[in-house]
């Protein structure tokens, strides 16, 4: 029986993908919905951004991001994103805009925000700042 060029390859991997897949489903592994789900503090500076992808526990990560958050909104300066709960930040320990996540579980993503002119240790450097590049608000 005449056979086409290439089907081998065709006919392999789709063996290959069932079996795979026949066996994901009998040791119970089954993809489930991940959410990264992004606002601000104080709530709606800027639109709430949901982002939902498959995984699969046990493949590898998924490297993803936040949105940048705007830096200044209505009179609110950005300070730092939490994700988590923990905050998002480079080796020197500045925040990070926007912020790595990785898509394993479930993300809730803040971006954090303080008045412009909120002065609380001091009169010379705003809390924003200080919360930024040095995630205290002590002027020391």
């Amino acid at each position: 029986m005449p056979r086409l060029r290439g089907t081998e390859r065709f006919i392999g991997w789709g063996t290959v993908w069932f079996w795979a897949c026949s066996l994901s489903c009998l040791l119970g592994q089954t993809s489930y919905v991940v959410t990264q789900t992004e606002t601000s503090d104080p709530p709606n500076l800027f639109p709430t951004l949901i982002s939902q992808t498959n995984y699969l526990p046990g493949s590898p990560a998924i490297v993803f991001q936040t949105q940048t958050a705007p830096a200044n909104v209505d009179g609110y300066q950005f300070t730092q994103w939490l994700i988590n709960g923990q905050r998002a930040q480079d080796f020197t320990g500045e925040s990070i805009n926007p912020a790595p996540t990785v898509f394993t579980n479930n993300i809730a993503a803040v971006a954090q925000y303080v008045p412009v002119n909120q002065y609380t240790a001091d009169t010379v450097v705003p809390d924003w700042y200080k919360i930024q590049y040095f995630n205290t608000l002590s002027s020391g």
